[in-house]
C-alpha cells in the first residue's frame, strides 16, 4: 500500500466491521510476523483497567467481560483522520483513548479467542496512533459478574461496541 504525500488530505484506506469473540477479557491488533507480545501490565489491574494499551507490535484492548462477543469497527487512514462528523454519544459508560504503537509489519491480524484472522493492510510498517472508542464496557462487566445468577450468557454479547482508527505518525509529534 503506497503512502500519500504528507501534505495530502487524509484518505480512508480500509474500513471493516465485525463481531469479535473476546477471550480472557482481551483482543488485539497484532503485526503479522511480529512477536506475540505479553499483555501490558497496566491491563492486568484488579479493577477498572484502561480499555487499551500498546506493546511492541500489538494494540491490546480490554473488555469488560472475560468471555463475550463484541461489535468492533476499525479503520486505517493515510494520516490523522478528520474529527468524526457524528461521534457516538458520550455516556458514563463510554471511553475514548489515544495510544501510540510501533508495528514492525505493514499488515495486522485481529487476534481473539486464540485465533488470528481478518488481515488488515497498513500503509507502511512504523509508528501508528490508534484512537479507541468503546461503549458498554461497564455494562458488560456488571452483566458478566451477574450472569451466573440472573442472566443468560447471551445477554452479555454485544453490550460493548468498539471503534478504532489507525494512522501513521512521525515519532516525536
Amino acid at each position: 500500500m503506497n503512502t500519500p504525500p504528507a501534505d495530502a488530505e487524509p484518505l480512508l484506506l480500509e474500513r471493516r466491521a465485525r463481531q469479535v469473540d473476546v477471550d480472557h477479557g482481551l483482543f488485539s491488533f497484532t503485526a503479522v510476523g511480529g512477536v506475540l507480545a505479553d499483555v501490558p501490565d497496566d491491563l492486568g489491574g484488579p479493577t477498572d483497567p484502561p480499555c487499551a494499551a500498546a506493546a511492541p507490535d500489538a494494540l491490546f484492548l480490554s473488555s469488560g467481560a472475560s468471555y463475550q462477543r463484541v461489535e468492533c469497527s476499525y479503520e486505517v487512514w493515510s494520516a490523522q483522520p478528520p474529527e468524526l462528523s457524528r461521534p457516538p454519544a458520550q455516556t458514563d459508560d463510554s471511553e475514548v483513548v489515544t495510544v501510540d504503537v510501533l508495528f514492525s509489519a505493514d499488515r495486522l491480524f485481529l487476534w481473539a479467542m486464540e485465533t488470528f484472522d481478518d488481515e488488515i493492510p497498513l500503509p507502511t510498517a512504523g509508528h501508528y496512533r490508534a484512537e479507541v472508542r468503546v461503549q458498554g464496557r461497564r455494562a458488560a462487566f456488571r452483566a458478566y459478574v451477574d450472569f451466573t445468577t440472573t442472566l443468560a450468557n447471551d445477554d452479555i454479547h454485544s453490550l460493548e461496541s468498539w471503534f478504532i482508527r489507525f494512522w501513521p505518525v512521525t515519532v516525536g509529534r
